[in-house]
């Protein structure tokens, strides 16, 4: 991708505004025009939903989406003079498949809060998702999710009763079936990493004070005016 300033590109999902499409490059900054080579693997020729979105701050702006080919040279998407190269379309009539519309953790994820919670918003596809048939597995483990229906929208949540642990990698699943006949069955794939942090386990405070009253040992002048906010300021 030559860009200038920044962009994403994701690829996957039931549609372009799928969650579970999985972002392959990306520049987040400001620059002038200038290249971001990423290298991704497609198992199975087909037909992908793939997004772009871009972003200019000022001054200059353009977006070149291309390939690399083996001797070095950059091959346009859907370049007319070159039979070669990658071919896109604005639209294509495919079936209508159940998308997510809201999802965290996204897929491939860094730096995700330790007390981060699953949540994932499912929109129904031509039949309706039955939340009974939802599996949420983490780690290999099936877990005890929240499921709920609204209309054409299935909610999943979950929240481990633990931190996940500083720097984790962690594999999910999400598994569920339409009320169709024969049930059209989904299965999603992803990972997300935890950011690092120290569990620090503090010792017993030597007192306690909730800044509300004076008490036994704490004088009133601290809890008056600039005095009690320099004291707040300076407790934990």
């Amino acid at each position: 991708m030559n860009s200038d300033d920044g962009f994403r590109m994701s690829i996957g999902g039931a549609n372009l505004i799928d969650h579970f499409a999985v972002n392959v490059g990306e520049y987040d900054n400001g620059r002038g025009a200038g290249d971001t080579i990423f290298k991704f693997h497609i198992a199975q020729a087909g037909l992908y939903a793939t997004r772009v979105i871009w972003e200019n701050g000022g001054g200059d702006s353009n977006i070149e989406l291309f390939s690399v080919q083996a001797d070095g040279t950059d091959l346009l998407v859907n370049d007319a003079t070159t039979t070669n190269s990658i071919k896109a379309y604005r639209a294509a009539t495919v079936p209508s498949l159940p998308y997510a519309s809201s999802f965290s953790p996204t897929p491939a994820a860094i730096g995700v809060s330790p007390d981060a919670g699953v949540n994932i918003v499912l929109v129904d596809g031509p039949k309706a998702i039955v939340p009974a048939t939802v599996q949420l597995i983490l780690d290999g483990t099936v877990v005890n999710a929240t499921v709920g229906k609204t209309n054409n929208q299935t909610t999943i949540s979950y929240k481990p009763a633990a931190l996940w642990a500083s720097v984790s990698t962690h594999k999910a699943r999400l598994a569920f079936s339409d009320n169709g006949s024969p049930a059209l069955t989904t299965t999603n794939d992803w990972l997300f990493t935890v950011k690092g942090y120290r569990n620090a386990v503090l010792p017993t405070p030597l007192y306690f004070e909730d800044f509300e009253k004076s008490a036994l040992g704490v004088t009133s002048r601290w809890l008056d005016g600039d005095q009690r906010h320099r004291f707040a300021q300076c407790g934990t």
